[in-house]
């Protein structure tokens, strides 16, 4: 077995006449351990992570951890083949899986197929089934799958994944364990105690609730009761559980019911992997010290394991007062005087490379960050680590480099409760790991400078008002960069019951009003949802070449009568890859100029509605105040709208059409429309006669190109396309069509689009719609 060596030293406060070092039984010297898996991709993975973001316990030392669950992933589907993971606002997504990973939660493996039925499946070769899954996973997040939850009740996949260098298998049958220990042996009723386990690859128990009712309340809360009487400083008991969903009110309950009873910090609530790793590491460890004065240095020699993410160790120290530790070789320590010591390295969550690392904050209270003080003034590269716990507010100010940039991170269980994070003169930072919930606002853009600025995997949760907002309006735009708000970008980011990312100006030139600049923005990979005030979800009134991509919109306005534009862009661009479900309003909205005297394209493709109350996919239009050619500030845009699947648009009945795009006046631009399909669009009782199921030319003046657009010329009000069988689209999670639709191969090729909405390439002869076969 391959090892390496860290270089632990401890210093008391005064010299000792002995000393002693060992590892606890268990991380954080914990007494008990809760565990939560969530299987097959279900999407309410993600609303427990962001409850178990906000839950935290102590780490022994006065730090504060996270809860931490598993989320069991599959790979393709039987009947299609398609990829799970591309599967955005049905499956959690392979960009939302590294949301979980940096959140301390194990992705475990749920198998390739999981089954030998169907036209697609593993062929009964369970090794491949799970290594394949192992290699499809690496190639997508980077990560390295060693634990497996098991498909159902099949038998064979723990001989398997002991096979393919898998550390555990989980479920909730005593088959399953094939030829290992199965933990607990007596089944359900009993918690296994972790002190009695064998070595080497082993199967647990597990209980298991997707209805989460009084009867399984009452069971699974008779569970932690046991949990957290039986469990000592010598008997350390776990209890499993899992689900398919976690929305029932029945699962809060139980989650309240253990916070609520760990009156004492008992429990370590973390994945299966977290624990097997570390016992794995503790029973192969080799401690040796050596006191000299008032220091022990003690060397610490641990397995060297390829596939292991965490080296984390809690070691308990005798000795009489500590002061200080340090080590060598790990990310991180924290200890307290009496003789506790974490040790974490975390293979998989990204540490800096190179430059500076500061830890801030107390976590609570009100925290600055001010770049002018940390280190003497920050530098490029330099990482500054957010502690964990909940906050009343950040602010982050006066990070300005001319090249490079400033890390600023929330370790897991990093919080905002009911206040704002304030970002003030940057140019040059990255911000992620935080989650902000219940406040007035968001995430605010203050100070005349922001470029240069990625904020990623921040999770926005009930809002109140604008919930990311720049105010522009006092800074008129003079052409230059200096006047403008410039390469910002917006990614992994969760914005749930919000509004949405907003930057404010103001351009009317009949007024002489031309404020806000905002270029190169981009927005991608970012779920908004659960929203019912009147809003728009992203709203830039004065953008250049914006980037709005592979974005997901649900659930978004479902009781709402005004007319909402979801994405909404005074400017020009692209809109592309995003795909909105059960929502009301356009989901793509241009009200298009060019900035200068080029005339440059507005551009919506690629982007997939479904179950839309009302109004069409998209809308282009250029009212005469964004026009001032004489002055050579701005001219028209030439929108392209191609490549679109609208299907069941307009549900809440007659009223206005509701296709893929409404063009109105453009005040010199010419709209081209290409290879867009409408199923059900318009549907029975809005049926508008003398309008086709794609374009309504409402208010344009011209003559639009127009082509490969299915239904095609249809001017009778009967929508050929009822529904999605008729259009030949193989189902409403993929939008794929199938081989023998209509919409295979029957669109043009259009320059500047080489890729359907799954990043697939388009062929010389393309498929009308969003996606390819």
């Amino acid at each position: 077995m391959n090892t390496k060596t860290f270089n632990v030293s401890v210093a008391f406060d005064t010299a000792p006449s002995m000393s002693t070092a060992s590892i606890a039984d268990l991380k954080y010297n914990k007494q008990g351990v809760f565990q939560m898996d969530w299987d097959g991709n279900v999407l309410t993975a993600i609303d427990g992570r962001t409850l178990f973001d906000t839950l935290i316990f102590d780490d022994g030392t006065g730090a504060q951890v996270n809860w931490r669950g598993t989320l069991a992933v599959m790979g393709k589907g039987n009947w299609t083949d398609n990829e799970i993971g591309d599967a955005p606002g049905t499956y959690v997504t392979y960009a939302q899986m590294s949301d979980f990973v940096n959140s301390g939660w194990d992705i475990a493996n749920h198998a390739m197929y999981g089954t030998d039925t169907g036209p697609y499946n593993n062929g009964g070769d369970l090794e491949w089934d799970l290594s394949s899954l192992v290699d499809l996973i690496a190639l997508r997040t980077d990560y390295i799958v060693n634990t497996i939850i098991n498909p159902a009740s099949a038998t064979g996949y723990s001989i398997a994944g002991n096979a393919t260098g898998h550390i555990a298998n989980t479920g909730t049958n005593k088959e399953p364990a094939d030829t290992f220990p199965c933990l607990p042996e007596e089944g359900w009723m009993p918690l296994t105690d972790i002190s009695t386990w064998p070595p080497g690859f082993k199967y647990l128990i597990r209980d298991f609730s997707d209805l989460w009712d009084a009867s399984t309340l009452v069971a699974f809360k008779a569970k932690i009761d046991a949990l957290l009487s039986d469990s000592t400083t010598s008997v350390h008991k776990l209890f499993r559980a899992g689900t398919h969903d976690s929305s029932p009110s029945g699962w809060g309950d139980f989650i309240e019911y253990i916070v609520s009873s760990d009156t004492t910090g008992k429990l370590w609530i973390c994945s299966l992997r977290e624990l097997i790793e570390y016992l794995a590491l503790k029973d192969n460890a080799v401690i040796q010290t050596n006191l000299i004065g008032n220091m022990l240095n003690i060397q610490l020699t641990i397995p060297d394991i390829t596939n292991f993410r965490w080296d984390d160790l809690t070691l308990i120290v005798s000795g009489g007062t500590i002061t200080e530790v340090t080590c060598d070789g790990y990310d991180r320590v924290t200890f307290n005087s009496s003789g506790l010591i974490n040790l974490f390295n975390d293979r998989f969550v990204t540490t800096p490379a190179n430059g500076r690392v500061f830890d801030v904050g107390i976590g609570s209270g009100h925290l600055v960050i001010d770049g002018d003080l940390i280190g003497g003034g920050v530098l490029a590269d330099d990482t500054i680590r957010i502690l964990p716990g909940t906050y009343d507010t950040i602010t982050i100010q006066n990070i300005e480099l001319n090249l490079g940039r400033v890390t600023v991170f929330g370790m897991p269980a990093t919080n905002v409760a009911e206040g704002t994070i304030y970002v003030g003169n940057v140019n040059g930072l990255n911000l992620s790991d935080i989650n902000i919930y219940g406040g007035y606002r968001g995430l605010v853009f203050t100070g005349e400078t922001l470029k240069n600025v990625t904020v990623s995997a921040i999770n926005f949760s009930d809002i109140q008002n604008y919930c990311v907002y720049w105010d522009g309006r006092g800074i008129s735009y003079d052409g230059t960069d200096g006047t403008s708000a410039m390469n910002v970008k917006f990614d992994d980011c969760l914005f749930d019951n919000t509004w949405g990312i907003t930057f404010d100006g103001n351009v009317n030139f009949d007024a002489n009003v031309y404020t806000g600049h905002a270029k190169n923005i981009e927005i991608s990979n970012c779920v908004f949802k659960n929203h019912d005030d009147y809003s728009n979800q992203v709203k830039l009134y004065n953008a250049e070449d914006i980037n709005i991509h592979n974005n997901v919109f649900e659930n978004l306005y479902p009781t709402n009568a005004t007319h909402c534009r979801i994405i909404h862009i005074q400017g020009n661009g692209r809109i592309y890859n995003n795909i909105g479900k059960n929502i009301y309003g356009n989901l793509a909205v241009f009200w298009g100029f060019s900035h200068g005297t080029t005339p440059m394209s507005a551009m919506i493709y690629n982007n997939i509605v479904y179950n839309s109350r009302w109004y069409s996919l998209s809308e282009v239009q250029t009212q005469l105040s964004l026009i001032d050619s004489a002055n050579n500030r701005s001219t028209y845009v030439n929108p392209i709208i191609a490549f679109n699947t609208a299907v069941n648009m307009g549900l809440d009945g007659p009223g206005f059409p509701a296709v893929v795009v409404d063009v109105y006046m453009l005040q010199g631009g010419i709209p081209e429309i290409y290879n867009n399909v409408g199923v059900n669009a318009s549907p029975a009782g809005n049926e508008w006669v003398g309008y086709n199921y794609v374009t309504n030319l409402a208010g344009f003046v011209g003559t639009p190109i127009q082509s490969n657009n299915l239904p095609a010329n249809n001017t009778t009000g009967i929508n050929p396309y009822p529904t999605i069988t008729d259009a030949g689209i193989a189902d409403t999670i993929y939008f794929k069509p199938l081989v023998t639709s209509p919409l295979f191969e029957s669109g043009i090729a259009v320059a500047g689009i080489a890729s359907d909405f799954y990043g697939n390439e388009r062929p010389m002869s393309p498929s009308v719609g969003a996606c390819e076969p």
